[in-house]
């Protein structure tokens, strides 16, 4: 087109922006809505018609934007935790080993800054020298902080290799990335703002009054491009444990299961005594259980009794039980369900499941854990239990490489471990490609006579406990489990993440 019929077919807003680029070429997008006052979406609009009439020439660059996350915020105000580590030995309010500062002391280990001696915490002199001064992931985070906009490129060398270690860090820093264009005057363009550009009102709504008036007869109107390019936007869609779930239903319904559901608020009665766990064993302690105001009721007394007989003296099961005294305001106790296995115990206490039965629950569970990557203290898990008079230890191994292997999880290793109610038990380790290691994925067994007595249940009952997350974790090739779930998920990746697809 010549430059003679593009000026003809010019709207003034196209001229405002030609104008523009003619007192400062080489404007973003934004840069031009600003001087023009307009929004930053029609002045897309714009540039891309300016650029078909041969007028601008836009370059388009994809760049990082770093943020602060909020738990870089924290960092800022409070520092790293081995900074703060280290000021506590300092001024000696920490002296030993506690879990409290258990991944602080992991982090002071690594930058040599303390030692620790029978469980004494120590400061080397590298440690002494570093109280009171800023890591270099401080100042990293302050200097993106104190930036409007912190693109990579606005970063030194030095400062760009802190940036991983600020993301593995708990996402202390957010990552985006934006799409930059950049609009320039052509040749054209350039000779158009020489000869002058006349600027007139164009509407680019109509109006009733415009109709009634019969104004729109003589009004010019803006037109619109409607392949302009404009910014991402991202619409909902599941989060990734959806998918998993929905996977995991259809395994279960695929090998005969039916689904059962318990609540979050549990007593202690179910979550713990039910099973056959004693009152005195440490889960119960508050460093791993979430307890609650008030007390829940127990169940019909006639069940609260044989509980409480095979607690004590093992009932008519053979077994010595506990040979310790049941108390009843224990089992009332109100926590937040640390395993769905008080859901199983629930079918059999309240539902009087009878074999043959195959059930499954998925939901979540609550645990008073430090996070890292691997635990989170809110999570889900996978409960399943076969009640038959013909099932055994061997039909459970089994059933748990079927399962896994139609979620593609085909490398297991099975652990003797000890529950208090299942007796053989196996912890299940599953093999990580991302963190090149085996990780625990779940708990299984065979029910003890002492935890089924209670319901009248002579058959055998084989039963597991399974991570929702850490099947994700092998699923989506995760290699931290907070980029999934919480406040550091990794929203890019929640943004673009593959679905995953059946095994088999």
């Amino acid at each position: 087109m010549t430059l003679e019929n593009a000026l003809e077919v010019l709207e003034n807003r196209e001229k405002q922006i030609l104008l523009a680029l003619g007192k400062k070429d080489g404007l973003q997008v934004e840069d031009i809505a600003k001087e023009t006052k307009e929004k930053a979406d029609s002045v897309r609009h714009d540039v891309a018609r300016l650029k078909e009439l041969g007028l601008v020439k836009i370059e388009e660059e994809t760049k990082t934007i770093y943020e602060v996350s909020k738990e870089g915020e924290k960092v800022i105000k409070e520092g790293m935790l081995e900074s703060m580590l280290i000021d506590k030995v300092g001024k000696g309010q920490v002296k030993t080993l506690s879990q409290e500062w258990n991944v602080a002391i992991g982090h002071a280990k690594r930058r040599d800054w303390i030692t620790l001696d029978n469980g004494i915490i120590k400061l080397t002199p590298k440690g002494k020298s570093a109280i009171g001064k800023e890591t270099e992931e401080e100042k990293v985070l302050k200097i993106i902080k104190a930036k409007k906009i912190c693109y990579e490129n606005d970063l030194k060398k030095t400062e760009k290799e802190i940036i991983p270690t600020l993301k593995k860090r708990g996402n202390l820093i957010i990552e985006k990335k934006e799409n930059i264009h950049t609009a320039y005057l052509t040749a054209n363009g350039k000779n158009a703002v020489k000869k002058g550009l006349k600027t007139e009102n164009t509407i680019n709504l109509l109006t009733p009054e415009l109709i009634r008036g019969g104004d729109w007869k003589k009004t010019k109107f803006r037109s619109y491009n409607v392949e302009a390019p404009v910014p991402p936007l991202w619409g909902g869609r599941k989060h990734p444990l959806r998918h998993i779930i929905k996977m995991i239903e259809e395994v279960f319904v695929e090998m005969g299961f039916s689904e059962m559901k318990g609540p979050w608020v549990e007593t202690a009665f179910w979550c713990m005594d039910s099973m056959w766990i004693p009152q005195d064993h440490p889960a119960r302690e508050v460093q791993d259980t979430f307890y609650l105001p008030g007390k829940g009721k127990l169940p019909d007394k006639k069940l609260v009794a044989a509980v409480k007989e095979v607690q004590e003296n093992g009932g008519n099961t053979g077994s010595t039980g506990y040979q310790t005294p049941w108390k009843p305001e224990i089992a009332e106790k109100l926590l937040l369900r640390t395993h769905t296995t008080a859901t199983t115990f629930r079918q059999f206490g309240i539902e009087k499941i009878k074999p043959p039965a195959k059930m499954f629950c998925i939901d979540r569970i609550f645990r008073n854990e430090t996070t890292d990557k691997t635990h989170l203290p809110e999570f889900h898990q996978v409960e399943g239990f076969v009640m038959d008079d013909s099932i055994n230890f061997r039909h459970l191994l089994g059933l748990l490489k079927e399962f896994y292997a139609k979620l593609g999880v085909k490398r297991l290793r099975f652990k003797p471990y000890y529950n208090p109610y299942t007796e053989p038990s196996i912890e299940i380790f599953g093999w990580s490609d991302q963190l090149n290691r085996w990780i625990e994925v779940g708990n299984s067994g065979q029910f003890r006579p002492e935890s089924l007595a209670p319901y009248g249940i002579n058959a055998n009952v084989v039963a597991w406990g399974l991570g929702l997350e850490r099947i994700a974790m092998q699923v989506y090739e995760l290699t931290d489990i907070r980029e999934l779930l919480g406040h550091t998920s990794n929203f890019e990746w929640l943004r673009t993440y593959k679905i995953p697809r059946r095994q088999i």
